[in-house]
């Protein structure tokens, strides 16, 4: 019997398992994290004598959580991706049963602090364990996919991200109608523990040999570009290569191809080179290696543009899905189960299709990225055009007008990090998608939920341990008001990556043009 090396069983491994094992954990995550807890906040401020703030704030203690590992998974772990990336969900799985021990405490007008405490700590231990997910697993895909596929293979991760919560809804809404919220998180926890082993085996590397990825054609460049300079004189060469380094390295941010590939010259051959792709290395210590990654994306303004947009977008959605079920119960008069199921079947469903529609989009058109950068901030301006919608009385009218509208805030996801991608060097990209996921945290997911637990509180006119009565036309007049600020800034700021991108366009043509011009000027004086 023929024995298969550890590279061919590689490429025997077939990829929709892979996609199909990675979404695995992106759905246990966002069905719980976005989906079920949120649905189950009316219930949580009941049983254990919270208010909206220290609901929020358990949300925003996951975020919190995760990232302050973003960074450091980004830079070391990626060439061990699905060994990282299966510890982290059985970790996650073991937070959400940590979750339900929670309701073992006794519970009084003053022993509710126990409570709170346990579910922090399962919070952030949730966050520790879901950190690697949408740092990784962008980067594993982008490493070993090609360009087409890659648009499609992020806009089913991005898509089953945005159905979890769906199914999360769902589930909680008949936990807090018919079962325990309890019983519901203990399966959801065993299950992920389950499938943590499966995605633990998938294999470092499944890129097949001669299929071009995300970078390719700038080594392709790299190469042309060295062929022409190979024969010409020393001195000057040698100037046009220190000019093209340092812009390489400071004006584009090394995004190009000349900080990133490493050029080596074949034996014998004097025109002839070869570009090798240089991976990321585990190594043991962050210092100058780590500072340099850093400094190298921050320096690349479209990706830090592109990053700040993220996390505004990022700030509002996070606000609005941890007390969508709240604000539906209470300004509509709705059971808090019933609640949960409508934001399952129209609002996530919605999401989930904007995500699925914007990456087969882009696949199809085989995009630009002047084409991904108008599709983030024309789609976002349409999205605040519904933000009306939050001072609707018809709870019917209201849902169906939210579909689109979450349809339109999520069909540039696919967009936005393929944007991220592109603009920073693959060497960098781990590092870059660490950077990211620290930003939108920090500026988004984080303070998101704790505002607007604030915002809940400040309305309230009736307390009884929990809020018993808020002010319904103040909540409605604070949410259209958030909707629309909110998406101007983030239109905005995604409208700069116009500028940004088309300078280092220009830029870069300049770039080529020197080199053209000074390999014509060789080739006359030879």
């Amino acid at each position: 019997m023929r024995r298969f090396s550890i590279r061919e069983l590689e490429l025997r491994f077939p990829r929709w398992l892979i996609i199909l094992l990675t979404s695995t954990f992106v759905f246990f995550q966002s069905a719980t994290q976005t989906g079920f807890i949120p649905s189950t906040i009316g219930v949580l401020q009941d049983s254990f004598n919270l208010t909206s703030s220290e609901t929020g704030s358990l949300v925003s203690g996951y975020d919190f959580a995760s990232m302050l590992l973003a960074a450091p998974i980004g830079y070391l772990c990626v060439p061990l991706a699905p060994r990282f990336l299966g510890i982290g969900m059985a970790v996650m799985a073991i937070s959400i049963i940590t979750f339900t021990f929670a309701n073992l405490l006794p519970v009084g007008p003053d022993s509710s602090g126990g409570a709170y405490a346990v579910l922090m700590l399962s919070q952030i231990l949730f966050g520790f364990g879901s950190s690697p997910l949408y740092v990784i697993v962008p980067v594993y895909y982008a490493a070993n996919m090609g360009r087409s596929f890659l648009s499609l293979a992020l806009g089913l991760f991005y898509a089953t991200a945005a159905f979890g919560p769906a199914v999360g809804f769902i589930l909680g809404g008949l936990a807090v109608s018919m079962w325990k919220w309890w019983a519901a998180m203990l399966l959801l926890g065993f299950s992920a523990f389950v499938f943590s082993f499966f995605l633990f085996l998938c294999p470092l590397d499944f890129h097949r040999p001669g299929e071009v990825i995300l970078g390719d054609d700038d080594v392709e460049m790299e190469n042309t570009r060295r062929e022409e300079d190979d024969d010409s004189d020393t001195g000057s060469q040698v100037a046009l290569e220190d000019a093209l380094d340092d812009f390489g390295s400071s004006a584009v941010g090394s995004g190009g191809s000349i900080a990133d590939r490493i050029v080596k010259k074949r034996p014998g051959r004097k025109s002839e080179t070869s570009v090798e792709y240089q991976k990321p290395r585990f190594v043991v210590c962050l210092t100058s290696n780590a500072w340099n990654a850093v400094m190298v994306t921050l320096r690349e303004p479209t990706f830090m543009v592109n990053n700040l947009a993220i996390a505004t977008q990022t700030f509002v959605v996070s606000s609005l899905t941890t007390f969508f079920p709240l604000f539906l119960s209470m300004t509509f008069n709705l059971d808090e189960g019933l609640a949960a199921i409508f934001m399952g079947i129209t609002v996530v469903p919605g999401a989930a299709g904007g995500i699925i529609l914007g990456g087969y989009i882009m696949k199809r058109l085989d995009a630009s990225m002047s084409q991904h950068i108008k599709m983030t901030y024309i789609t976002t301006f349409m999205a605040g055009v519904f933000s009306f919608i939050f001072y609707l009385e018809n709870h019917i009218v209201f849902l169906v007008l939210l579909a689109p509208m979450m349809a339109l805030v999520f069909i540039s996801s696919v967009s936005c990090n393929t944007i991220a991608m592109r603009v920073v060097p693959p060497v960098h990209r781990g590092i870059a998608v660490g950077i990211q996921s620290i930003t939108f945290r920090l500026l988004g997911s984080v303070p998101g939920p704790l505002i607007m637990g604030g915002l809940f509180d400040a309305a309230c006119i009736e307390w009884d341990g929990a809020c018993l009565l808020y002010d319904i036309p103040r909540l409605r007049l604070t949410w259209l008001i958030f909707c629309v600020v909110c998406c101007m800034i983030t239109g905005i700021l995604f409208s700069l990556q116009e500028i940004t991108w088309g300078r280092r366009t220009r830029r870069e043509k300049e770039l080529r043009a020197r080199v053209t011009q000074h390999s014509a000027r060789t080739g006359d004086e030879l």
